[in-house]
């Protein structure tokens, strides 16, 4: 790629900055132990004993229904709230889990830890899709779960890749916190739309990111605040956004939360979500069964039959 082929002050002259607002979605790893996982060998036993515990209970009566819905909610929070998640070496995009601790709700002036912690994180050795290594980083995300997991489907590659020595069981468990969020600017930019929809093979580039990195230095000098781009990683072309600033932020705390279980092998990635239950209709990977569980298999990655490495 020739210099002049990223100059995006030459190639895109029109104002492209413009008012956007929504939701995204961002997934984190915990290291809570799952009673119910100890006891079974798979994500689909455990999903189907799952299913046999929640069959056991006592059926709600209509009238009451809100109020253990909300009981529900409450316990699932506060077993989240007592999770204790480790700093991440991976990566610092959401997409990519960072771990984070979630006891630590209010740390600066009401934000939650979550929300904040992205901004904070070091530059990476090869910087982020859009941020160089030695900018402040930003805070990625997804509009959708799909494509949130498609994300992080890619980067557990990319984990099981990178180390030494694979787990004798072939296989490595883990257990995962997604959360949603809100954002709104008026100094954003929507890099899926026209005029950046015409540079869409430099964009959706699966291991150079010198492009989108030379864009992501020109928006930060033009103010932008919060901008979406199209995922490189989801198949069906689902939408991430990107947080300069926490300022494009309208929540200082997360908003609603989902507990998933993760099983990561040499060949392939599944999700069990346990109150994600809606079918996926985006091509995004595939339900194993009715329980939810979504399945990423590597050769969806590979690019000329290998895994590419962010870079």
């Amino acid at each position: 790629m020739e210099k002049s082929s990223k100059d995006w002050k030459t190639r895109i002259t029109q104002p492209f900055h413009q008012t956007i607002s929504g939701q995204f979605w961002r997934i984190v790893e915990s290291q809570e132990q799952v009673a119910t996982q100890s006891l079974v060998d798979s994500l689909e036993e455990q999903s189907l004993f799952e299913e046999l515990l929640e069959a056991s209970k006592p059926k709600q009566e209509a009238s009451s229904h809100q109020n253990d819905k909300l009981q529900d909610n409450n316990l699932h929070n506060n077993i989240l709230n007592s999770n204790t998640l480790n700093n991440s070496t991976l990566n610092n995009s959401t997409l990519n889990n960072n771990n984070v601790n979630t006891n630590n709700v209010n740390t600066n002036n009401g934000w939650h830890y979550l929300l904040t912690t992205p901004f904070r994180y070091p530059p990476l050795l090869w910087g982020s899709r859009f941020g160089r290594r030695f900018e402040p980083s930003l805070l990625y995300g997804s509009k959708s779960i799909q494509t949130l997991l498609a994300e992080c489907a890619y980067y557990r590659f990319i984990f099981w890749h990178g180390m030494e020595t694979p787990p004798p069981t072939g296989k490595l468990n883990s257990q995962h916190l997604i959360f949603s969020a809100t954002y709104r600017s008026e100094k954003g930019a929507q890099l899926q739309r026209s005029p950046f929809n015409a540079y869409e093979e430099e964009l959706l580039h699966h291991s150079n990111y010198e492009s989108c990195q030379e864009l992501g230095s020109w928006m930060r000098e033009l103010g932008i605040e919060a901008f979406e781009y199209t995922s490189a990683r989801c198949q069906a072309k689902g939408t991430n956004v990107a947080l300069f600033t926490k300022e494009a932020l309208t929540c200082q705390q997360p908003l609603e939360q989902q507990p998933w279980l993760c099983e990561l092998t040499k060949d392939r990635v599944t999700f069990s979500g346990t109150y994600y239950r809606s079918p996926l209709n985006d091509g995004i990977g595939y339900l194993a069964d009715s329980n939810s569980l979504i399945t990423f298999d590597a050769e969806v990655f590979l690019c000329d039959g290998k895994l590419p490495s962010p870079a």
